[in-house]
């Protein structure tokens, strides 16, 4: 693939995509890399971080390691990574030649500060990883054949397209034609949300408490277990209430006190 033209990881994936023509789901990370001049993806024992890209200045081939302890899902995260850092033209090949992304690289979603290109490497890095493993068109076909919005669709999603709960309802909350967001947090403290386009502007700030009963029930957190929808009130949630009805309320909980919060609004 000739990428010289293509800069963003939304414009590389569109090439990528018309080539490809078809591809199926789960998609096959894996047989993808290995086509675009990856030379070998190998799990080792490493620390310190997921991934490693190993290649030259001009990036004519490469090789991708992974942590051999890390999840199924978490490996193909790491791969398409990987891959971004290899297919992405102002992804500049480190002095050292490999590229070494830690479990916080893979989670910078984040715009960065001002300047730090590094930052930015990261945050396309799992753009990349997030639209070649969920590609919108196919992602929204599940979400229209799953009908109105439900926190149960989340981990239905994610088996079917083998990605981690967080990603799948990253993409969930960002594709969705209903007016939804998602808000992540771990024992009652929000760590950050996401919504569609159609929902309104967030209150909730990284590292407050989660408003309401959703608080108490972070603290009750049972495996995989979530809840029936509640209703909310939406100047908990929400910059401004104007214009909305209702304010719905369900949550995902999961191990180590995480939580995912789906909140579906009625708009006047």
């Amino acid at each position: 693939m000739d990428l010289a033209d293509f800069f963003t990881p939304e414009e590389v994936l569109r090439e990528l995509f018309d080539q490809l023509r078809y591809i199926p789901i789960p998609v096959p990370v894996k047989d993808i890399a290995l086509a675009l001049d990856i030379d070998c993806i190998a799990e080792q024992n490493i620390k310190g971080f997921e991934g490693s890209l190993v290649t030259s200045a001009d990036k004519h081939s490469g090789m991708i390691v992974v942590n051999k302890n890390s999840s199924c899902r978490r490996k193909r995260f790491t791969i398409g990574h990987e891959l971004a850092h290899f297919l992405l033209p102002k992804h500049d090949t480190p002095p050292t030649g490999a590229w070494q992304c830690s479990a916080a690289d893979m989670s910078k979603f984040a715009s960065p500060s001002s300047g730090d290109r590094a930052a930015q490497n990261e945050i396309e890095a799992n753009r990349f990883s997030a639209g070649l493993l969920m590609p919108d068109a196919r992602f929204r076909q599940e979400i229209e054949r799953l009908g109105k919005p439900s926190v149960d669709h989340i981990p239905a999603l994610s088996r079917k397209f083998e990605t981690s709960k967080e990603a799948t309802a990253r993409k969930y909350a960002e594709l969705h034609s209903e007016p939804v967001a998602v808000v992540f947090s771990q024992a009652g403290i929000v760590r950050y949300g996401r919504t569609s386009s159609t929902f309104p502007s967030l209150r909730v700030a990284e590292q407050a408490a989660l408003p309401g009963q959703s608080a108490s029930e972070a603290s009750r957190a049972n495996g995989h277990a979530h809840s029936k929808w509640e209703e909310e009130d939406p100047e908990l949630w929400l910059r401004s209430s104007a214009g909305v009805k209702s304010l719905m309320r369900q949550t995902l909980n999961q191990r180590d006190g995480y939580q995912i919060t789906l909140l579906h609004a009625a708009i006047l």
